[in-house]
């Protein structure tokens, strides 16, 4: 997918396991989500950076790509639900506007956290999510799913 448009991608993931709690096919779409934005919006030849990195609390995933800069009144709204940007570039892409705020709302029920952040010609997304501890105070998560 990444290799037609000639993107480039890099990862960088460490080598040492960490242990989360989650739901495994809710959290795919929600990489599938924001892997699928960056390579949507990334210009022609740009570069993509996945990059996994854990503080004492969390284990957070950072997707950027190169793109035109976003606003930060649009960086707010990006997670709402059909919220599209700027109507003029966004009806080149296919999309309903529905995928951010899915992906939003699951991260959420993870009890994680997702946001963007945008500047000159790169937008990174983020999600951290709790590192495992003990597995009793997780269970309540799957039931709302």
């Amino acid at each position: 997918m990444f290799e037609n448009r000639g993107l480039s991608v890099k990862v960088d993931i460490p080598n040492d396991a960490v242990f989360i709690s989650i739901d495994i096919e809710k959290m795919i779409r929600v990489f599938d989500n924001l892997l699928s934005n960056a390579e949507k919006y990334s210009h022609e030849s740009g570069d993509i950076e996945i990059v996994l990195y854990t503080n004492e609390k969390q284990v957070i995933a950072r997707i950027s790509n190169t793109t035109d800069q976003i606003a930060s009144e649009e960086l707010n709204h990006l997670f709402d639900k059909f919220y599209r940007m700027d109507k003029a570039r966004s009806s080149k892409v296919v999309g309903s506007g529905i995928g951010l705020s899915i992906a939003k709302r699951i991260v959420e029920l993870h009890q994680g956290e997702i946001w963007a952040e945008s500047e000159q010609n790169k937008t990174t997304m983020y999600v951290a999510l709790p590192l495992h501890q003990d597995i009793k105070e997780k269970e309540t998560i799957y039931e709302d799913l």
